[in-house]
């Protein structure tokens, strides 16, 4: 196989990881508290709380996955379309702006970073096709 070829393939992430680490057991419980309680109401938790933990779970996760972002064509198609980082970002940006008091403005950069990248996604033709007309075009309910 060529080099350029290799190297291509070899920075693709694995696009099905992002999808066993959020069917995890642990990342399924605090998503159940985020949706019972809110984002916000977990991160104005004690630093200690199984909930303040909870949401830092949740957020780290998405930012974890933009820091994997590297790919462009297709595959970026693919890892916008089984990742909605719009979805995610509304969900747990109130619970990131307080954070952000006390952990710096750079708290979850490039979650947001790629949050914004994801709704200019969402206005392609390949991005038009996973936006759902019963949540205001922001997808279903899906869990994050």
């Amino acid at each position: 196989m060529p080099q350029s070829r290799r190297s291509s393939l070899s920075s693709q992430p694995d696009l099905t990881s992002s999808i066993l680490v959020r069917t995890s057991e642990r990342y399924q419980a605090a998503e159940r508290v985020r949706r019972d309680r809110g984002a916000a109401w977990m991160a104005r938790q004690p630093v200690d709380s199984p909930a303040h933990g909870a949401v830092r779970l949740l957020i780290g996760t998405w930012d974890a996955l933009a820091r994997s972002y590297v790919v462009e064509g297709s595959a970026h198609d693919q890892f916008f379309a089984i990742n909605p980082f719009d979805l995610a970002w509304a969900a747990l940006g109130p619970a990131i702006d307080i954070l952000r008091k006390t952990d710096g403005a750079m708290f979850a950069g490039e979650f947001e970073k790629l949050s914004k990248r994801s709704k200019v996604w969402l206005g392609t033709p390949a991005g038009r096709r996973y936006r759902s007309k019963g949540n205001g075009g922001q997808g279903g309910g899906l869990f994050l």
